[in-house]
Order: C-alpha cells, then sequence, then structure tokens
C-alpha cells in the first residue's frame, strides 16, 4: 500500500516537472484529431508515399509533380509509418513534432524560466503552425543538438542535427556548435560519421543504382530551385522592397552573421548569451531560407521565446516577442477577396507583406547587439535583480 501512494506521487512529481513537454504532446493530439477530423494530412501522406516509392524502385520526386523535396535519406527514416495506419501513422508523426520540440526546450531552458518560456514559444507556434509539416521536427532536433553540444554531449548533438539535416539542409548549421566542443576532432569525426550513415541509409531499403539515382535528382533540384522565393524568406522581403539580389547571396550572408559571433567569440559568453547565441541561429535560419514559408517560423518562434527567456523581463521584450509572432498570424483575408469561412481564413488566407517579417528582423538584429556585448557571467535566475550591472 505504502508502495503504491509512493509510486503515485513520484509519478506526479516528474508529471509537474515535465509539465511543458506534456503540454505540448496535449497540443499535438488536439492538432492531430483537427487534421484528421479535416483528412488534412497532406504532408504526412506525401513522406508516406516518397517511403513507397523508394522501397519499389521508383523516382520519389516524380510523384504529385514533384512535391517531395526532401533527401532520399528522409524517405528512408519514414520506412516505419508503412506499416501503420493512416490515422494513427498521422498521430505518432504530429505528436513526434511536438514532443521533440517540447522536449528540446525543456532541456535548453533554465528550470526557474522553462513552463513560461515554453508557454510563450507555443503561442507563437500554434499561430503559424499546420498539421503535419515537418518543421517542428526540424526546429526541435536543431535546438536540441546545440543544446547538447554545449553539455559536451557530442555524439548526441551530433545525431539530432545529422536528423534534422536528413529533412531539409539549413539544419547543418547548427553544426557549427560542433567547432567549440572541448573535444572538436570528436565532435567534428561524430558528425562525419553519422552523416555517412545516414547518407548511405537508403541502400537499405533500395538497390544502390536507385539510390544513386534519387540523389542525383535530390541535388539536382535543389541547385536549381533558388529562384523559387517563397513568399516568408528575407529574400522575398527585401524584393518586395525594391532591393533584389541572389537569394544564395542573401542567405549565406545571414547565416554569416549568425555564425560569427560563436566563431570570434563564444568563450566569452555568459550563461545568457550562450541562450542568445542558439536563438539566433533558429530565427535567422528561419529569415535566410529562401523556401521559407508561414509554418516554417515555428522554427523562429522558440528562437524567440529562448531570447524572451534568456534577458530580463522588461515589458518591451515581451511586446516585442508578442508583436513578432502575431504578426505572421494567418489573420489577414487573402488579395483578391475575403475568404470563405473561418476555416478557409485560418488556413489558406495567409498573404504575404514585407512588413510581416519586420519585427523578426528587428528581433534578430537586437540578438546580435547583444551578442557582441563583453557581460559579466549571471546566472539566468540572477538576470532581472541585476538587469543594470551586467554590461562591462
Amino acid at each position: 500500500m505504502l508502495s503504491t501512494g509512493y509510486s503515485g506521487w513520484r509519478s506526479l512529481v516528474i508529471l509537474r516537472q515535465y509539465s511543458g513537454v506534456v503540454l505540448y504532446l496535449l497540443t499535438g493530439a488536439i492538432v492531430a484529431v483537427i487534421g484528421l477530423s479535416l483528412n488534412d494530412i497532406p504532408v504526412y501522406e506525401g513522406l508516406v508515399n516518397a517511403a513507397r516509392d523508394l522501397h519499389a524502385g521508383e523516382d520519389v520526386f516524380a510523384r504529385d509533380n514533384g512535391w517531395y523535396k526532401y533527401s532520399p535519406a528522409f524517405a528512408t527514416m519514414m520506412t516505419p509509418f508503412l506499416w501503420l495506419p493512416t490515422s494513427l501513422g498521422a498521430t505518432i508523426w504530429i505528436l513526434l513534432n511536438f514532443g521533440i520540440s517540447g522536449l528540446a526546450l525543456h532541456i535548453a531552458l533554465p528550470e526557474q524560466r522553462r513552463l513560461p518560456t515554453m508557454v510563450l514559444a507555443l503561442f507563437g507556434i500554434v499561430l503559424v503552425t499546420s498539421t503535419d509539416q515537418a518543421n517542428l521536427l526540424i526546429g526541435g532536433l536543431m535546438l536540441l543538438g546545440m543544446t547538447l553540444y554545449l553539455r559536451n554531449q557530442d555524439r548526441w548533438a551530433a545525431a539530432a542535427i545529422v536528423l534534422g539535416t536528413s529533412i531539409k539542409i539549413f539544419p547543418a548549421v547548427a553544426g557549427i556548435w560542433a567547432l567549440k566542443s572541448l573535444t572538436p576532432v570528436k565532435a567534428l569525426s561524430a558528425l562525419a560519421v553519422l552523416t555517412a550513415t545516414a547518407v548511405l541509409s537508403p541502400l537499405l531499403v533500395t538497390s544502390p543504382t536507385n539510390a544513386f539515382a534519387q540523389y542525383e535528382a535530390w541535388l539536382t533540384m535543389t541547385g536549381t530551385d533558388y529562384s523559387w522565393r517563397k513568399a516568408w524568406s528575407l529574400s522575398r522581403m527585401m524584393m518586395e522592397f525594391g532591393l533584389e539580389l541572389p537569394a544564395i547571396i542573401v542567405e549565406m550572408t545571414i547565416v554569416a552573421i549568425a555564425v560569427l559571433p560563436i566563431l570570434v567569440r563564444s568563450q566569452f559568453f555568459s550563461q545568457r548569451q550562450r541562450l542568445i547565441a542558439i536563438a539566433s541561429v533558429l530565427i535567422m535560419v528561419t529569415l535566410a531560407n529562401h523556401k521559407s514559408e508561414e509554418q516554417t517560423y515555428v522554427i523562429a518562434a522558440m528562437g524567440a521565446g529562448l531570447w524572451y527567456a534568456a534577458g530580463p523581463r522588461r515589458r518591451w521584450r515581451l511586446a516585442l516577442v508578442l508583436v513578432a509572432m502575431i504578426s505572421l498570424a494567418p489573420f489577414y483575408p487573402a488579395p483578391g477577396g475575403i475568404p470563405a469561412d473561418l476555416y478557409e481564413m485560418l488556413t489558406v488566407g495567409r498573404p504575404f507583406f514585407p512588413t510581416r517579417l519586420l519585427p523578426f528582423v528587428l528581433l534578430a538584429a537586437i540578438m546580435q547587439l547583444e551578442l557582441w556585448r563583453l557581460e559579466v557571467t549571471v546566472p539566468l535566475e540572477d538576470v532581472d535583480r541585476n538587469s543594470r550591472e551586467r554590461v562591462v
């Protein structure tokens, strides 16, 4: 009897400790129910079809007019979902996205600021998320990898980043933290070995000839799609304001700005600056990606939450984060007419206006200024009390 009571008490303690992760999983469950009830899981179905085509030796990029734009390695990783009913598989997939992002935030955040920050980030996530896209999983894996590098868990960090990069290329930027590891040679070796393993993984389900053909098609597609600028990239914003530059130049410049303070002065970072540097990478790669769409900004929402957690609780900081999140919300009718109903407004009526990205651009600029300042190392729990004494 006593043992049963102790087990129940311990379960409650664990549940309370991981309440933020539980909140993310519950949100994922609600999203899954909505998506399945509306039959709105096109991304999940497309990913499973790609895995099926890879197993059958067919071109994974030929179906649905070339909808699939992820790597052959990611198609291999979707193999377990081939054996699941659509409703169960889609539910697990959506829960995986929300669960990994929630767990990554849980690990990255200091305990005293964990739950409020996770709620704030979830607010931004819910505003722009779709039912079944992989962006939450990508952001969670990037955050997890960068956090684990700071904790000298190089192999697990490399695994997270390689998994993220297998989905889309831009999570590779997070691997910059491998250079700042206490054992950079081992960290880079782990990255190289796991990358090679991921690249070769299609050989588990298809022939070498087909695997090579899939990679050849993927690289060709990746190298030629820079003329396609999704409406939510910084390249598109600049173009709308009359400044048109090659998308790859914009991307490389923004990535360089994000990683430079990490390379040059991360050894001088205070505790809060390390968190800001991670947040900066999440936001900057989202802005830089020429194929970003509104759903991609779930990654930026996580970064915005981290930035707020890393500083003193000031109203202007919270206001900036909220404005950045809300400015991307789908509360605006599409050009050419008002959406027919609430569902259309919340899912389709998402036009791009260049000013909608400006709050996140301002937030990214503030982060860079904060990363280049010399700060006294102050525990995050003391940031509010010592906010006027931090800068030296």
